[in-house]
C-alpha cells in the first residue's frame, strides 16, 4: 500500500481566488513551474515535504487538513514517505509510514 499527500485542490483554488493568484503567480512564489503546480492541483503529482512547506508559507499557516489530504487509494510498490505536521510552529516530522 502506498500513502501519498495530495493538495486539496478545491480549497487551494478558493485560496488562490481570495488572494487573486493565478497558477503562474503561485508557481513563481513556490519556485517551480506552472506545469508542476497544475500536476499537483490535478492530483497527478504529490508535493515533496519541502514543497509542502513552501505551499504552507504561500497560503499562510492555515490548518494542514485544509490544504492537503491523504490519499491511500493507490496501488503499487510499498513506499516510505515523510509526513509533516505543520499545524504547530513550523514543520515537525511525525513519523515515516511503511507497510
Amino acid at each position: 500500500m502506498r500513502i501519498r499527500v495530495l493538495l486539496n485542490s478545491d480549497n487551494i483554488r478558493i485560496l488562490m481566488a481570495k488572494k487573486n493568484m493565478t497558477s503562474r503567480k503561485v508557481s513563481y512564489k513556490l519556485g517551480t513551474t506552472e506545469f508542476y503546480v497544475s500536476q499537483m492541483l490535478s492530483g497527478r503529482r504529490s508535493p515533496s515535504p519541502q514543497m509542502r512547506e513552501k505551499i504552507m508559507n504561500v497560503f499562510g499557516r492555515r490548518n494542514w487538513d485544509m490544504i492537503f489530504k491523504i490519499d491511500t487509494n493507490t496501488t503499487g510498490a510499498v513506499k516510505v514517505e515523510e509526513f509533516y505536521d505543520t499545524s504547530t510552529t513550523g514543520a515537525v516530522e511525525i513519523e515515516k509510514f511503511q507497510r
